[in-house]
């Protein structure tokens, strides 16, 4: 088999594999996940569709289209339209679209736009600083992103916009780190690692037996927990280097603590950052893991943990408060009791989506997704907060008419 050959057939099956796509998603309401990487100069927008098919959530890609031209929203919504064009889908079937909280994704799908530019100005070196926690002037700055828009719904779809939880939460922490006590403890705790990864310095520690500790990009905070989190492994490694005089400079048993302190107040957040990277990921599921994330860091009880906290707090609104969120929440009946002083636009809301797929369902059935049944633990402090507000929901009388008023949805199209 020669390669024209191969080609040929990554083609054909290609081709075979879009066709059944097209035809699987024919009169679906579907939710778009939508993001932009850039490698080598080189700039690609992923565009990913979400459905439901034999009582399961699917994901799948629809493309991953080089961008050629400025990152603009009109430039996004153009090459959207295109990959929607080549699927036939029709912005009636799109329920939801989520991205990340950059701006030229708010005015793509919203009314208004704002526009910042960010820049991150530190750069590697194979030089070895002296280690010196007294030094807050380094250059170090984390990149965010302007609060923006309140407006979830663009006129021109009519979809509901959903922002990334993970960077959502990103942003949240990366003005806990730029507060100027954790800069320091973070500029000192990348200056030691980039002494301990120099070549001389790497040389010692293979004959130790020891690896080098990880760096990170500072303007994402996991990796900056996990270099820290790596450095603290390394501690009476790099009291001995420093006392045999192979590296310079002082590090005291407090500017050990600070760095163990911001591990752990830190760990909550980047736990939960791995759950909200799962393909499959429910509202319920979000909300569980954001909640035990709180409940966490609240646990800590320190000044740095309860200004975290803070933080998140402030940008987690912009999340809860999301129609889309609050009926997802409505229908698993695992959560439902959490939205229940907002029953009555979530209720709307369940009605417009139930016409929307009664709808659709004319001209092809839609399966509805079952929600799981998990079990309930008494010492859980989470489904402890499920199960006190369920019962407040019910002695309150809180089951309304939703339900028939579906029924008489359908009758009214049928």
């Amino acid at each position: 088999m020669h390669r024209q050959k191969v080609k040929t057939l990554v083609d054909q099956e290609a081709k075979r594999e879009k066709e059944m796509l097209k035809q699987t998603l024919d009169k679906k309401l579907i939710s778009l996940k939508l993001d932009i990487a850039t490698r080598q100069n080189r700039s690609f927008l992923g565009i990913n569709v979400q459905y439901c098919e034999n009582n399961k959530l699917k994901i799948s890609t629809l493309a991953i289209k080089e961008l050629k031209s400025r990152h603009t929203a009109e430039n996004i919504i153009l090459t959207l339209e295109e990959v929607l064009e080549e699927f036939n889908l029709s912005k009636s079937q799109i329920y939801s679209v989520t991205t990340d909280n950059g701006s030229n994704f708010v005015k793509a799908f919203s009314d208004d736009f704002i526009n910042s530019e960010f820049n991150t100005t530190e750069e590697s070196t194979n030089e070895c600083p002296e280690i010196n926690f007294e030094n807050e002037d380094d250059g170090f700055e984390l990149e965010d992103e302007l609060d923006i828009l309140d407006e979830e719904t663009y006129v021109g779809y009519n979809v509901k916009f959903l922002r990334c939880a993970a960077h959502t939460l990103q942003l949240a922490v990366l003005k806990f780190a730029k507060a100027n006590e954790n800069k320091k403890i973070i500029l000192a705790a990348r200056k030691i690692v980039k002494v301990l990864r120099t070549t001389n310095v790497r040389y010692v520690l293979q004959t130790l037996g020891q690896s080098s500790p990880i760096i990170d990009c500072d303007t994402r905070w996991s990796s900056t927990h996990d270099m820290m989190e790596s450095l603290i492994t390394m501690k009476d490694v790099c009291v001995e280097l420093l006392q045999k005089g192979i590296i310079k400079g002082t590090i005291t048993a407090v500017n050990w603590n600070s760095i163990k302190e911001l591990v752990e107040i830190l760990k909550p957040a980047k736990e939960a950052t791995l759950k909200f990277q799962s393909e499959q990921l429910t509202a319920g599921e979000f909300h569980e893991a954001w909640t035990r994330m709180k409940l966490d860091i609240q646990a800590k009880n320190s000044v740095k943990s309860r200004k975290l906290l803070e933080y998140i707090v402030e940008r987690e609104n912009i999340l809860m408060s999301n129609d889309a969120i609050l009926t997802a929440l409505y229908l698993d009946p695992r959560y439902k009791s959490l939205v229940v002083d907002k029953v009555d636009t979530v209720r709307e809301s369940v009605l417009s989506v139930a016409k929307r797929l009664l709808e659709l369902q004319f001209q092809n059935d839609v399966a509805v997704c079952n929600v799981p049944v998990v079990t309930v633990s008494e010492e859980d402090e989470y489904e402890n907060l499920l199960a006190s507000r369920d019962a407040t929901r019910l002695s309150g009388g809180g089951r309304g008419d939703v339900e028939q008023r579906i029924l008489n949805l359908r009758e009214e199209l049928l």
